[in-house]
C-alpha cells in the first residue's frame, strides 16, 4: 500500500513538473516572439527615420524650419552635427536627392523600452545639386557604408541618438 501511494505522490510531482515545464517553455516562445516583433519595428522605425533624413536634406537648402524638421529625427547629441551640415546645405545653397537606398544588413545588436543599438550596412547613391536656378549636379554618389546606431525613445517616440561610422 505504501508503494502505490508513493507511487502516486511521484506521479503527481511528475505531473507537476511537467506542467511547470510545459509553462516556462510557452513564456519562452511568446517572449521571443516578442523579442523577434520588437527588433523587427526597431529596424522599421530606423529606415523611416533615415528616409525623414535624407528628404530633410533634399529641402534644406529651402527650409527655415530645418531645427523643428531634424528635431523630430535626431536627439543629442546626433542633432548637433545633423543641424550643421543642414545648415551648411543650407547656406551653400545645396541638396541632396536619394536616388537608391539599400540596407543589405541591419541588426538590432541591444535593446531596451528606452534604448537600442543596432549595426547598419548601407549602400546610397544619389547626387549633390546647387538650387541655384537653373539646378545644377555637383557630383553623383555612390557608397557603402558600415555604421553603429544608438537610438533613443523620448517619450513615445524613437530618435537616433548617435552614428558612429565603421568603415
Amino acid at each position: 500500500m505504501n508503494a502505490i501511494i508513493r507511487r502516486g505522490i511521484s506521479l503527481k510531482k511528475t505531473a507537476r513538473l511537467l506542467v511547470l515545464i510545459l509553462i516556462a517553455v510557452i513564456a519562452i516562445g511568446y517572449n521571443l516572439k516578442l523579442n523577434a516583433e520588437t527588433r523587427e519595428n526597431l529596424i522599421d522605425t530606423y529606415r523611416e527615420l533615415d528616409a525623414a533624413d535624407f528628404a530633410l536634406q533634399e529641402i534644406a537648402p529651402e527650409s527655415n524650419r530645418l531645427q523643428a524638421l531634424a528635431s523630430e529625427i535626431y536627439c543629442e547629441p546626433q542633432l548637433e552635427a545633423a543641424l550643421t551640415y543642414l545648415m551648411e546645405m543650407r547656406d551653400k545653397k545645396v541638396k541632396f536627392v536619394v536616388e537608391s537606398l539599400k540596407y543589405p544588413s541591419i541588426k538590432v545588436l541591444e535593446h531596451s523600452d528606452n534604448s537600442a543599438t543596432m549595426l547598419v550596412q548601407a549602400e546610397v547613391a544619389g547626387s549633390f545639386f546647387h538650387v541655384n536656378d537653373p539646378e545644377e549636379k555637383i557630383r553623383t554618389v555612390r557608397k557603402k557604408t558600415l555604421y553603429q546606431v544608438q537610438m533613443a525613445k523620448i517619450g513615445e517616440k524613437w530618435k537616433i541618438k548617435q552614428i558612429d561610422f565603421l568603415e
